[in-house]
């Protein structure tokens, strides 16, 4: 129908001359049909291929070329009763089956276009999965070299300190202890210098091993050695505490994965989270675990907060400014 109105408003500034006679007829049929080619080749070339991912199959482009075809031969059929009325009858008879054919044609395309749209997400998310899946196995393979790496230094030592001990060098000995011990304690803090901060890394760790949920942390504070308190407990915590909480009820264990990221960037503290969810699970009042208080701490930064949930996924950005003036992340 668009094609339609457009025709009859070129018509009217070409000032061309009514439909009475045939040639016309013939005159605005051949405009409705460029016109009509001309709109599909816009929609397939500048709107439906532009959608992300998706590869339009064979019977979706017929049907996407048949509706305006179906809609020309309605017009044409209408207009040539006007000419020549004898024909009205065959055209009343035929036209609910073209409204019938063209209203059975959209839905078809409509449904087609939902199916491929839902494959998109669900190929999307498996492709996800599948990523995951193997940052799990990447890590497991890379903890079991490190146990290994630590099996067969610490037997070298054992070995260094037991002749130390033989031929009763004594200092050394603690010297090599005491040097150990702190070796020791540089492993355990593995994902930053900051002890607070770590120490709730850790725990979070040990809960999302707990509810078979692989947790991946990447940590980078620059030249900073620690973070404020309040933005470690208030906001960290509380991040992972709703992802936590979000992947609980996950019934598949490959969807159980959140990505954490703090970084130091451009002058800015970027906190971010991603983690699947299923949006029918909704927390109180619509808000996940200390979201209030969240937004409230970040206010106090003059900093931006933003949370959304898309195909699936919540992802959770805090960005704080980082300068001497009050208040300081630091």
């Amino acid at each position: 129908m668009v094609e339609n109105s457009l025709s009859f408003l070129l018509f009217q500034v070409l000032d061309l001359p009514p439909i009475q006679e045939l040639s016309t007829l013939f005159l605005y049929t051949t405009n409705l049909v460029l016109l009509g080619f001309g709109l599909v080749f816009t929609l397939r070339h500048f709107v439906l291929l532009r959608l992300p991912d998706i590869e339009l199959s064979s019977s979706i482009r017929y049907r996407i070329v048949i509706i305006p075809f179906l809609t020309s031969t309605s017009i044409f059929l209408d207009l040539l009763t006007r000419l020549s009325p004898e024909i009205q009858p065959l055209y009343q008879s035929s036209q609910p089956i073209i409204l019938l054919l063209i209203g059975a044609t959209s839905l078809l395309l409509y449904q087609d276009l939902l199916y491929e749209v839902k494959e998109r997400e669900d190929s999307k998310l498996q492709q996800l999965r599948n990523q995951h899946q193997v940052a799990i196995l990447a890590e497991q393979l890379e903890r079991y070299n490190r146990i290994r790496a630590l099996h067969h230094d610490w037997k070298n030592q054992q070995l260094v300190l037991q002749g130390l001990l033989q031929t009763q060098r004594y200092h050394e000995a603690i010297e090599q202890l005491r040097g150990q011990m702190n070796w020791q304690e540089k492993e355990i803090l593995e994902h930053s210098s900051d002890p607070a901060l770590n120490l709730l890394l850790q725990t979070k760790e040990t809960l999302a091993n707990q509810q078979d949920t692989f947790l991946e942390i990447t940590c980078s504070l620059g030249p900073y050695q620690s973070l404020d308190p309040q933005v470690t407990a208030v906001l960290i915590g509380n991040l992972l505490d709703n992802a936590l909480k979000a992947t609980k009820y996950l019934q598949s264990k490959q969807d159980r994965w959140i990505h954490l990221t703090i970084l130091v960037e451009q002058g800015r503290l970027s906190i971010h989270a991603v983690n699947p969810y299923n949006p029918k699970i909704k927390f109180a009042d619509g808000q996940g675990l200390g979201i209030p208080n969240m937004k409230s701490l970040v206010n106090t930064y003059h900093g931006l907060y933003q949370g959304r949930g898309l195909d699936q996924l919540y992802q959770s950005h805090i960005l704080l400014p980082i300068t001497k003036t009050r208040p300081a992340v630091w």
